[in-house]
């Protein structure tokens, strides 16, 4: 590598990481830089999970630009794993949104009508007992939204 890269990429979480080895693909000289561990920050949170139907709900813009982005990130995921020759631990099991509050529950069977309305796979579930056997390591919960495309 020649001593002047063509890009410095600040940030070695997942979005920095990605877009260095992006411009890399491309033929690009790129160098990343990151005062910490790479993957230790916000990647650390999230870690590329996307939930366009939970975080988008209240802007139909946002969740179609979530939604797209879901579309192609099994695809990134199956190149990252490709051209570093590793396995990423990545799954598509759905999410679990969660309430312990009526009103909540109320909030939670609005959206599951509006996303079965645009065909979002999904399931609501009520009553503690039907929640715990989602998953059962949460404590007690009135209500439960499962979203199945999300990863």
């Amino acid at each position: 590598m020649s001593s002047h890269p063509d890009v410095i990429v600040v940030g070695a979480g997942l979005i920095g990481c990605a877009v260095a080895h992006s411009l890399a693909r491309q033929g690009a000289q790129v160098v990343v830089l990151d005062a910490g561990v790479p993957g230790a920050g916000a990647s650390q949170a999230s870690a590329g999970m996307l939930c366009p139907h939970i975080e988008g709900a209240h802007d139909p813009l946002l969740q179609q630009l979530g939604a797209d982005s879901l579309d192609r990130y099994d695809t990134f995921i199956n190149r990252i794993c490709s051209d570093a020759g590793v396995d990423v631990p990545y799954v598509r099991n759905g999410t679990l949104q969660v309430t312990d509050t009526d009103e909540g529950a109320e909030d939670l069977a609005r959206l599951a009508a509006l996303l079965f309305s645009q065909g979002i796979p999904c399931q609501l579930v009520e009553g503690a007992a039907a929640v715990h056997d989602v998953e059962p390591l949460l404590p007690s919960q009135r209500a439960g939204l499962l979203i199945e495309p999300h990863g």
